[in-house]
């Protein structure tokens, strides 16, 4: 089973992409295609896999160059999934993993969810409580449900596009459409 990301077609079609000859587009189409499979595979294991926090440091590698000192900051998802409900990959909550790096080559890592107000709340419900720009909090199609949606808040501040050092030892995470976090 084969399936061609819509977003090529789409470009196709509204002239976004405008090849020079049809040998070039079934050259970019080939390029997009992909296995169904690969796919779900991706999906499984990028959106859908619970994040594992680590609050006490784990060792992650040993093989980093020498010489590199520091600590590397990541904010990004944590899942996709909140109860029986999938939010949009850009409307799921941050997750920051700290990397530390010793100058002899050894990596540790550790982890935690950003603790906005929106996680605590959804953490404790088990279930999305905020409906955000492409993420609904219920189904449409049945009553009352559909009520949900439009009685719900609309502002999902998650925390999970960067993450931020402020002078020494302030950390702040962002999102797009609320104050940064303080972490």
């Amino acid at each position: 089973k084969m399936f061609i990301f819509i977003l090529l077609v789409s470009g196709f079609s509204s002239g976004l992409i405008n090849p020079q000859s049809q040998k070039h587009s079934q050259r970019l189409q080939r390029h997009y295609v992909i296995e169904e499979d690969s796919a779900k595979v991706a999906w499984e294991t990028v959106a859908l896999s619970a994040a594992e926090i680590c609050p006490e440091e784990i060792e992650v590698g040993r093989n980093a160059p020498k010489g590199l000192r520091g600590t590397w900051y990541v904010n990004g998802l944590s899942s996709c999934q909140i109860g029986n409900r999938l939010v949009h990959p850009f409307e799921a909550h941050g997750f920051i993993k700290a990397f530390r790096f010793d100058g002899e080559g050894k990596v540790t890592m550790r982890s935690r969810f950003v603790e906005t107000d929106v996680q605590r709340y959804e953490a404790i419900a088990k279930r999305p409580l905020y409906r955000g720009a492409m993420s609904n909090v219920a189904n449409f199609e049945k009553f009352p449900d559909f009520l949900l949606n439009a009685v719900s808040p609309s502002t999902r501040a998650v925390a999970q596009l960067a993450v931020r050092c402020w002078g020494k030892d302030q950390l702040f995470a962002s999102t797009d459409n609320a104050p940064w976090f303080r972490l």
